[in-house]
């Protein structure tokens, strides 16, 4: 019958590397005490991207936002993707485009008072009115 001996050099370094696991597989197990369930306040993002109404749709600037007070309720900060301009100009830069989108800024209003709070103008119509049209909306967005 054949014996095997580890030399103590070699097994050394095997009992370190176990016990660094085992103390590891310890630590985690019993030191996390994250649950998850009581991190303080909650904090919530809606983002929503192409938003566009006309000015009066459905009778009132504040119609479109009745079916979606549900979705915007509780939300600390809503992001939206102005698919629009924010102006009064007619004059546009691009006279055989389909379709030229603006909005009065009284929209902006009840985006406000619905929780919008960050909006993107990253779109294909924020120059519909030109460079003008642009500053128009960054002037008149601020909220």
């Amino acid at each position: 019958m054949m014996k095997y001996r580890i030399k103590i050099k070699h097994a050394f370094p095997v009992i370190v590397i176990f016990l660094i696991i085992v103390v590891m597989a310890i630590v985690l197990y019993f030191g996390s005490t994250n649950d998850f369930t009581d991190n303080g306040p909650e904090f919530s993002l809606l983002f929503l991207g192409d938003f566009m109404i006309g000015d009066t749709y459905g009778g009132s600037i504040g119609y479109p936002f009745e079916g979606l007070k549900v979705m915007f309720e509780d939300k600390n900060d809503i992001i939206v993707n102005l698919e629009t301009t924010v102006t009064d100009r007619n004059t546009t830069i691009n006279p055989d485009k389909q379709y030229m989108y603006k909005i009065n800024e009284s929209v902006l209003g009840e985006l406000n008072k619905n929780n919008v709070t960050i909006l993107n103008l990253a779109n294909n119509h924020i120059l519909d009115f030109g460079v003008d049209g642009l500053n128009d909306t960054l002037l008149k967005s601020k909220v």
